[in-house]
């Protein structure tokens, strides 16, 4: 055995890890007595009590959010922006969200632009489909593309909800809803002139004026034909 914890402990800590509220743990200490090895483990966690953020909106929201797998929602009600992802636990996985909007290191550079102008009360977050792990990225896709086809304003990288690169080629500048917009701004344009050239006259080969040209070449062949051979 490796080692023991009681059980009064073992039961609060795994609540505060399914709450998201350990901050960071570490190895204080570790000794030796006799056989056996002592490990002293250092946790932090939010009690609550005292932290601001946990009476704020969106933290309000994810206490209700499942323990369970799922895709959800983070909206910025303000703008009306949107984020769609999924998790094996729902709950947690939007306070990660929190912990690292709160401190300026999400990886979602335009989901961290709109919370750091707007705050968390201006947050909401939701569960959007509750469904089997096995699942996840398949229906994470199919919510982020139904989003997309009603026009909503994704903040999501990718349409497949995977990373915060296309599908193709590098990192984008843009989220897949302003990209998507611009995509099609350009066939547009790209129909404009495809019409314009197909409305242009097309122009005319005139036959008679080929005729010199041919005979002309047919007469150097036979010339250089009867000079070198």
């Amino acid at each position: 055995m490796l080692g023991h914890i009681s059980k009064d402990y073992s039961k609060k800590y795994s609540e505060l890890l399914a709450q998201g509220a350990v901050l960071s743990s570490k190895v204080s200490e570790v000794s030796c007595a006799g056989n056996e090895i002592r490990v002293e483990i250092e946790i932090k966690y939010d009690g609550g009590a005292t932290n601001p953020l946990h009476s704020s909106k969106i933290w309000r929201f994810s206490e209700n959010l499942p323990v369970s797998p799922g895709v959800y929602q983070l909206k910025n009600d303000s703008t009306k922006e949107i984020y769609i992802g999924s998790s094996n636990n729902v709950k947690l996985r939007i306070r990660d969200h929190i912990k690292a909007l709160e401190s300026g290191s999400h990886v979602n550079k335009f989901l961290q632009d709109s919370y750091k102008k707007n705050g968390p009360n201006c947050f909401s977050a939701t569960l959007l489909v509750e469904c089997a792990s096995e699942q996840l990225l398949l229906v994470e896709e199919k919510e982020i593309k139904k989003a997309m086809a009603a026009g909503l304003n994704l903040l999501n990288m990718t349409d497949t909800g995977q990373g915060v690169k296309p599908r193709y080629g590098a990192a984008s500048s843009e989220n897949i809803s302003a990209r998507g917009a611009r995509t099609v701004g350009n066939k547009s344009d790209s129909l404009s002139l495809d019409a314009s050239l197909n409305k242009a006259p097309l122009a005319k080969v005139d036959g008679g004026n080929l005729y010199p040209a041919i005979i002309g070449w047919i007469i150097f062949i036979f010339f250089i034909y009867s000079v070198f051979f």
